[in-house]
């Protein structure tokens, strides 16, 4: 991935390639060892071009020699923002190998971390649906949690509606983490390994759709949703993933 601007590791994959690395590493979450780690104050690394990129990763030892070697840990490096000449150029100078071991490799912390974000918040909502189900009282703020849980994952319209156990175990079932290979696998696919234009506009990887703000697509036809979602993508293609895995 290059850009004129060069790369930055880890806030921002349109412009500068930015990650931020938060040092430690995480490994792909389990139910097992779960949690949500709090973030260390994160530091911007810049890079030129694709081959300091591949030269960086070698030097923090993140290659696919470690995985094979048995080193199942992933570093705290997360990218910022698509940069532009991945797409207009990076991406097309770099043998395919290549090409797809940095989409892999830049993605995969963010699918960690966001895992062990959904994690954290399913711990949070599981003794506190056991306590609603059970018929017993929970706590005002985390009823008022779980609520609005329950309404960002789809279960509820809004979050006074009526929670019934029904809708409580569906929203239990829906919270819960997504599979990292089945996450990047539709992320390469769906974005063409981050080539595509909602991908270079809008770090669009799930191509989400939205009936209100987003990118309009090319050959609109008028029984589609009028655009890709790029508003709170992380999140909602969080919801997607863990729906399709069904």
């Amino acid at each position: 991935m290059e850009s004129p601007k060069g790369i930055l590791l880890a806030v921002a994959l349109a412009g500068a390639l930015t990650f931020t690395t938060l040092g430690g590493r995480q490994a792909p979450p389990s139910k097992a060892n779960a949690g949500a780690p709090g973030m260390a104050e994160p530091v911007k690394v810049e890079i030129a071009n694709s081959k300091e990129l591949l030269a960086y990763f070698e030097k923090i030892g993140y290659t696919p020699k470690a995985w094979q070697d048995g080193i199942r840990e992933v570093p705290r490096v997360y990218i910022a923002d698509i940069p532009s000449q991945w797409r207009q150029k990076g991406s097309k100078e770099l043998p395919i190998i290549d090409k797809k071991r940095i989409f892999f490799r830049v993605i995969t912390p963010i699918v960690l971390r966001v895992n062990e974000l959904i994690q954290a918040e399913r711990d949070r909502a599981v003794p506190i649906a056991a306590r609603l189900i059970g018929g017993g009282q929970a706590p005002a703020e985390e009823a008022g949690w779980f609520r609005e849980l329950a309404t960002r994952y789809g279960v509820l319209g809004f979050p006074d509606d009526r929670l019934d156990a029904a809708r409580i175990e569906e929203t239990l079932r829906r919270v819960d983490i997504v599979p990292p290979s089945l996450a990047l696998a539709q992320a390469a696919s769906e974005s063409g390994w981050g080539t595509s234009r909602f991908a270079d506009e809008g770090n669009s990887l799930f191509g989400q759709w939205s009936w209100s703000e987003g990118i309009v697509p090319a050959g609109q036809r008028s029984e589609y949703p009028i655009s890709v979602s790029t508003r709170s993508a992380p999140r909602r293609a969080r919801l997607r993933l863990r729906r399709s895995s069904r």
